[in-house]
């Protein structure tokens, strides 16, 4: 297997944890020390170490039984991969979440067992109907 293809497949693997909430199976494909930004959860630093995220996810998942949420599918769109150097690689991805999509940028390390992530940088746009969308202030040859 490629190393780009290890990598999606640790990824793939990483986001089918967050869709069964399966905490177990989500910490083993992290690093000890690693760190996530999720600014839509309101914070305004990193998660740090896998313990920390591990607990993040926690609450999270305890507030989707809670709330009788539908599944949560994530489908990934446009995966890019690239070494740097032997030890380290850099993705990024769209993400798919129903009508919204994000962008998640992702560090991996390789351990002595293997690839793990390091970093998981995540953002995500909401999608709003065209109606509702307010007008652009940016020139038209910038959208």
């Amino acid at each position: 297997m490629s190393e780009a293809a290890a990598a999606e497949a640790l990824f793939r693997r990483f986001l089918g944890a967050i869709e069964a909430a399966d905490l177990a199976s989500l910490t083993q494909c992290l690093t000890a020390d690693a760190t996530m930004f999720l600014p839509a959860s309101g914070g305004r630093d990193a998660v740090r170490g896998r313990a920390a995220i591990e607990a993040r996810f926690r609450r999270m998942f305890a507030a989707r039984g809670e709330g009788g949420r539908e599944p949560l599918v994530l489908a990934v769109e446009n995966f890019h991969h690239a070494l740097l150097g032997t030890d380290h690689a850099l993705a990024d991805a769209i993400i798919r979440i129903g009508d919204d999509q994000g962008r998640r940028s992702i560090v991996f390390r390789r351990e002595s067992d293997g690839w793990r992530i390091l970093h998981v940088h995540a953002s995500t746009a909401v999608a709003i109907p065209a109606a509702a969308a307010p007008p652009t202030q940016l020139p038209r040859s910038l959208g």
